[in-house]
């Protein structure tokens, strides 16, 4: 494929973007050549340099790659007396440090590494920095120089004037992100990006051809060839055929991931991990079952997903990870492929990692149980948005003979729900990390936000009828009927609805639209009511705002849903529309902009439409704008208080916004402009005080 058709963005940054799957398997399964300055050496460096090299190594890719030398300061010291050869020095560092690892990622990728050089496919060089009187220079002194931090890398396509480069951070350690990448990539096709392709690959040269450079009054840089010790060391390490070969991306995890996984782990392998959406649950759930597995020859790994999107997501990355998945979702083969991989597990003894992703409304159904209860090694149960499991039927899928309990959520309270709560942490063994929005947002992790509260009162007819039904929930509550705390929740439904269906709430989205009528990136939240209205709204705006809809049954099909929401992303369209749908399993962190007309009381679903917009996006709109923060549009219904009012209508309408309060304020308190927000809030508050029970 060329490399104009890859869609390649400006910039890759580890926070959001996939940078394996991304970025450098895209590339390298097009490249010919690829050139690397991979910063100063170290064996994670090295094998840093062959990731997304899988489909390069099959076709026959060839690799140019320079490594800066460092010296321990005794050994600099050592050279520069003449008590040993600068060859023999690095040679030693480079061996005593692939002899020590011991991570399989970086095994991986050095015996990748090897069968390239060993086939001639792979041309290494090393630089070393010295003083003017050619003095190479120790770690400390190396640090204070800048000149080899940072790493660049040119590759070349199929055809002429087909080049792709990029410059930036991989692999820096920062006290909270941990390990991580951010790089910008130029194309040469591009009139504005080609003189950076070209400058890249001048830098390259420079450092490649030249034996000595000077780049700086103080400091020279020096290039010698791979030292043959090396290059036979090495070679040593190379499988026997390129089929043996496997680059599995494992994640990288930042500090309070890893914290995740520790805690879980001391936990003896039980806990929930409440973490806020877009913080990487997924990815500290994948490395947090790896940790585990090392205890045994072989695990199975039954992971539970309220929806199919979310188990493609899965899927996708267990499988780039070289982890095989089994999935039940949409497969009319699962019952004898699961029952093969148990099988499998039982009869070898060192198997490691089989993965079944299936939902929570099949996984404690009876044909699924009785396969699990027949596997003999240890199971990881990992429960992805666990709140789902705490309902009183699919708790019977909590079985006791999951040894290992890892529970997966923003916020663990289920509604209404006190004893579906307290059966999930009894089951997983409470909640053993917390990472919430406000220290994501504090740690960079997420966007910050801005808030904007919006109020409209209910229409005469829409307050009667919210009126009624607070008549009938008290009614209700003083008499003896048996059913009357049934009826009373139903009662309490329906008076939601009217607070979620308001009418005027349709004519000041019209006001909204009207204000921002160029409106982008932007997700819509109704009613099965609304939806209809807002479509019209946005198609008669001027220009008009092109959007789709996402509802329960239309379409049918999840992975027409996310095809919606990439055409978002493609700025096809401007908004989608939606009902609840969008609330959990989605990953777009282009989409900045959220207005919410209907919002039920539920925490978790404030919650989860927050973190869809949070997600940071590092590059650039089409009209070359970047996401500086996300903006939230909120519409509340306010009371109508006057001192002629009767106290039980006074009590009426201070429940209606007493019913809003806790959303408000909890979305308010971390927006950028909470100050402004707090004014409208407590001002709302003041007017209702006395009012509420």
């Amino acid at each position: 494929m060329k490399f104009k058709e890859l869609e390649l963005k400006g910039t890759y940054d580890s926070r959001v973007d996939d940078v394996y799957n991304d970025f450098f398997n895209k590339v390298l399964s097009s490249s010919r050549l690829c050139r690397r300055v991979g910063g100063v050496f170290t064996s994670r460096n090295f094998a840093a340099c062959a990731e997304g090299m899988q489909e390069f190594i099959k076709n026959d890719g060839k690799m140019q790659l320079v490594l800066a030398q460092t010296f321990l300061p005794e050994d600099a010291d050592a050279i520069c007396r003449g008590y040993a050869g600068l060859e023999d020095q690095i040679t030693k560092a480079w061996i005593t440090n692939f002899d020590t690892i011991k991570d399989k990622f970086i095994e991986n990728h050095t015996r990748a590494l090897s069968w390239l050089l060993k086939n001639n496919l792979l041309e290494i060089k090393i630089v070393v920095l010295c003083d003017q009187d050619g003095r190479p220079l120790d770690n400390e002194k190396l640090n204070r120089v800048s000149e080899l931090k940072r790493k660049i890398g040119i590759f070349r396509g199929q055809e002429a004037e087909e080049y792709v480069s990029f410059s930036g951070n991989i692999d820096f350690d920062d006290p909270i992100l941990g390990d991580a990448y951010h790089f910008d990539v130029y194309r040469y096709w591009d009139d504005s990006e080609r003189e950076r392709v070209n400058n890249h690959n001048t830098e390259f040269m420079r450092y490649w051809d030249g034996t000595t450079t000077k780049i700086d009054n103080s400091h020279v840089l020096k290039t010698i060839e791979l030292p043959m010790a090396i290059r036979e060391h090495l070679i040593k390490k190379s499988p026997r055929t390129k089929n043996e070969i496997k680059l599995a991306s494992i994640p990288k995890l930042r500090t309070y991931q890893e914290k995740a996984v520790n805690r879980w782990i001391k936990n003896n392998g039980r806990g929930v991990l409440e973490m806020a959406t877009g913080s990487g649950k997924t990815i500290t759930a994948m490395c947090a079952m790896l940790e585990l597995s090392k205890q045994n020859d072989s695990t199975l790994v039954i992971i539970v997903v309220p929806y199919n999107t979310i188990a493609e997501q899965w899927k996708l990355r267990l499988t780039n990870m070289d982890i095989t998945v089994i999935t039940t979702l949409g497969n009319n083969n699962w019952v004898r492929e699961v029952s093969d991989g148990v099988q499998l597990l039982n009869s070898n003894g060192r198997i490691g990692i089989k993965v079944i992703i299936t939902s929570y409304s099949s996984y404690y159904k009876e044909k699924f149980v009785s396969l699990t209860q027949e596997c003999r090694v240890p199971i990881i149960l990992i429960a992805d948005e666990v709140h789902h499991a705490g309902s009183f039927e699919q708790q019977k899928g909590l079985l006791q003979n999951y040894q290992y309990r890892l529970g997966l959520t923003a916020t663990l309270q289920r509604h209404y729900d006190v004893i579906g709560t307290e059966a999930l942490k009894n089951y997983f063994g409470g909640i053993v990390f917390s990472y919430d929005l406000g220290q994501a947002i504090s740690d960079g992790i997420l966007a910050k936000y801005k808030y904007h509260l919006h109020s409209v009162e209910l229409t005469t007819e829409e307050y009667k009828r919210y009126n009624k039904e607070t008549r009938y929930i008290g009614m209700l509550a003083n008499s003896k009927d048996e059913d009357r705390h049934e009826k009373i929740e139903f009662a309490k439904i329906r008076r939601s609805h009217i607070i979620r269906d308001a009418q005027n709430k349709i004519n000041k989205f019209e006001e909204i639209i009207a204000a921002d009528p160029l409106l982008k990136h932007t997700l819509i939240f109704c009613s099965e009511k609304q939806i209809n209205y807002v479509q019209n709204i946005l198609l008669k705006a001027n220009p008009p705002i092109k959007s789709r809809r996402i509802i329960a049954n239309d379409p049918k099909n999840p992975n027409e849903r996310m095809k919606i929401i990439q055409e978002l992303v493609k700025e096809n369209y401007d908004a989608v529309v939606a009902i609840d749908v969008l609330d959990e399993g989605m990953d777009a962190p282009e989409i900045k902009n959220c207005i919410m007309l209907s919002s039920s009381g539920n925490p978790k679903q404030f919650i989860q439409r927050r973190g869809r917009i949070l997600r940071k996006f590092f590059g650039k709109y089409k009209d070359g704008s970047t996401k500086e923060f996300a903006t939230i549009h909120d519409i509340m219904i306010t009371p109508q208080i006057d001192d002629a009012h009767s106290l039980i209508t006074k009590k009426t309408e201070a429940s209606i916004l007493g019913s809003q309060i806790s959303r408000l304020s909890d979305i308010a308190k971390l927006a950028i402009n909470a100050d402004e927000c707090f004014i409208v809030i407590n001002q709302q508050k003041n007017l209702i005080s006395g009012f509420l029970d």
